[in-house]
């Protein structure tokens, strides 16, 4: 999803700046949103880097654009596929998704939603760390991944997608990703443990406390960033 260029910055390795003519409708709020997560400080994040402004010339409109961090990791969908079974160990799932859950955490706790949550919005390094890209850039450019529903809704029921994205090895969210779609009854999915053998309930109630398209009524619901990341904390022990 990018170039790396270490021309803006000289040290630091960088993508290619996200460019977007300034007349563009989305240009204010784009702008709004790397400040805001330029001032999210945690060690998972794609740190964005810089807010530049291209001024017109003779012959092209004026610019404005992001520099982000780069990393090398590979998206969620290229760990899945380069796994034999297409899945993680539920260790390692629960384990992604909780980093990802403390991350989204930390941003709220200075008011910053990512709003577009998705698999290759997360990255896995050779190292296995675990980062995160687009923090509420994402959104503003391209819409929430739960279309009607706030931000923060947004990227709990994202929290849970990728959960039973990486137990199950098929997808439940709105968005259109390159994996199978999530087994469903009626109108919702089934629940992780009945598509994959060694998934326990306790990942089914995470996954019922956060999903949109999940079966809800067996779980009283909670939507706090801190809620799932600790329910999936737990999960771990």
């Amino acid at each position: 999803d990018g170039i790396r260029d270490t021309s803006v910055t000289g040290v630091q390795t960088c993508a290619l700046p996200i460019l977007l003519r300034a007349d563009d409708p989305r240009a204010a709020a784009f702008l709004g949103a790397a400040q805001a997560a330029a001032l999210v400080d945690d060690e998972r994040l794609l740190r964005v880097l810089d807010v530049i402004r291209v001024p017109p010339t003779d012959t092209d409109p004026a610019f404005v654009g992001v520099v982000a961090e780069w990393c090398d990791g590979r998206p969620l969908v290229d760990v899945l596929a380069a796994r034999p079974a297409g899945v993680l160990s539920v260790t390692r799932a629960l384990d992604i998704t909780s980093q990802v859950a403390r991350t989204l955490a930390r941003a709220r706790t200075s008011n910053v939603a990512h709003g577009r949550l998705r698999p290759s919005a997360v990255l896995v390094t050779e190292a296995g760390d675990v980062r995160v890209r687009g923090l509420a850039v994402d959104a503003a450019l391209f819409g929430l991944s739960l279309p009607d529903a706030a931000p923060e809704q947004a990227d709990v029921d994202a929290l849970g997608c990728l959960a039973y994205l990486l137990t199950t090895g098929t997808w439940p969210g709105t968005l259109r990703v390159d994996m199978p779609d999530a087994p469903r009854a009626k109108d919702t999915c089934l629940p992780p443990s009945q598509v994959r053998a060694g998934v326990t309930r306790a990942v089914d109630d995470v996954v019922a406390r956060s999903v949109a398209s999940a079966d809800r009524k067996s779980t009283r619901l909670n939507s706090s960033h801190r809620c799932i990341s600790y329910a999936v904390f737990c999960l771990k022990k």
